[in-house]
């Protein structure tokens, strides 16, 4: 199934960099000099805004064009996630007193390649901190694909992948497996993706209306509402203002990431032609590039190696620190993905024609 493709979500774009730059604010705040400025440790929530986020886009890909869907998933996420994981381990070999937590081997570099679930002593896989959001997403692609072969229809995929996520995170309820990785896959974070694309199916009923431009402009104050909403729940949980809502990580953030969302498209008139459009959908093309590549400079050019310089006696360092390493992170990213991910984006994307 092949349509018109849409043009870009304004709005989303620019929630994706939100997103991206929440998480990297969150690694400074936990590390030194985050910490000499006491900043509220919050941000994680980032992850969870993208989760939703890409259980959307997918169910847009999926009625827009859903051949060789699986390759170009692939093709998409995995070489520069590839070549983030071969830096760091690179890194955790040449540098193993900065790195002590990331443990190299054969076969810890071949589960982080292939996307499988392990722990490691201090924490748990993959080598590359951040790509544990990533066996997420490929184990949701695979499911997407499975059921696209299966049926040839679109909304039949979709709904079929959202009951069979359920159904799996449901087992958790009475069946607890010992292999580490099969239970990861019964997290309740999977619910997230099927959040994003029973927004999607909302979102494409919501574009038939045709409603009035006035009345869509009249929809950014909710828009605003529920944005605000959203991230003030986030925020007020991990700063202890208000109880955690619930247990589950899929409940405390991802209800909030899903109002998030919602309000971020009722947004989308704000988002005319202009330069701030153009940084922000920038920054929102290169949010993949800063996620993975951003604990390369939050977490060695700054506590590693800069850190000393940044300790609570010196609280204007501190922050000089953490803008510039947000700068970078975001710069870097920008960078990667303009002049190195969508060049090979182009090239790989010629084998699929």
């Amino acid at each position: 199934m092949k349509n018109k493709p849409r043009a870009t979500i304004n709005s989303i774009q620019f929630l994706r960099a939100f997103a991206a730059l929440a998480v990297v604010y969150y690694h400074i705040a936990i590390l030194d000099f985050g910490k000499a400025l006491k900043l509220p440790e919050t941000g994680a929530w980032g992850v969870d805004i993208f989760f939703v986020i890409s259980g959307f886009i997918i169910g847009m890909v999926a009625f827009q064009n859903n051949q060789k869907f699986l390759q170009r998933r692939i093709i998409r996420v995995v070489p520069l996630y590839w070549l983030a994981t071969f830096m760091w381990a690179g890194l955790a070999l040449a540098l193993p007193e900065k790195t002590n937590s990331t443990v190299v081997t054969a076969e810890t570099l071949l589960k982080s390649m292939f996307f499988i679930p392990f722990e490691m002593p201090l924490r748990v896989g993959p080598l590359l901190g951040q790509g544990w959001t990533l066996n997420y997403e490929m184990f949701f692609y695979l499911f997407v694909a499975l059921t696209l072969w299966i049926f040839k229809d679109a909304p039949k995929a979709l709904a079929a992948t959202g009951v069979s996520l359920v159904v799996l995170v449901g087992t958790s309820w009475y069946y607890v497996p010992q292999n580490f990785a099969l239970l990861h896959y019964q997290n309740p974070l999977l619910l997230e993706f099927v959040a994003g694309m029973v927004l999607y199916f909302i979102f494409r009923w919501y574009t038939t209306l045709n409603l009035p431009p006035m009345l869509r402009i009249g929809l950014v104050i909710p828009g605003v509402v529920l944005f605000a909403v959203g991230i003030y729940l986030m925020v007020a949980q991990d700063t202890s203002q208000m109880a955690y809502l619930f247990d589950q990580r899929a409940g405390f953030y991802g209800i909030p990431a899903f109002l998030t969302v919602v309000g971020t498209l009722l947004l989308e008139p704000l988002f005319r032609p202009g330069k701030l459009t153009m940084l922000l959908l920038e920054l929102g093309a290169g949010s993949y590039a800063i996620y993975l590549f951003h604990g390369f400079i939050v977490g060695l050019l700054g506590p590693s190696f800069f850190g000393g310089l940044a300790g609570p006696e010196a609280p204007g360092r501190a922050a000089l620190l953490i803008a510039t390493t947000m700068a970078l992170s975001a710069l870097s990213g920008v960078v990667i993905n303009k002049y190195f991910d969508e060049a090979l984006q182009r090239v790989l994307k010629k084998f699929l024609r």
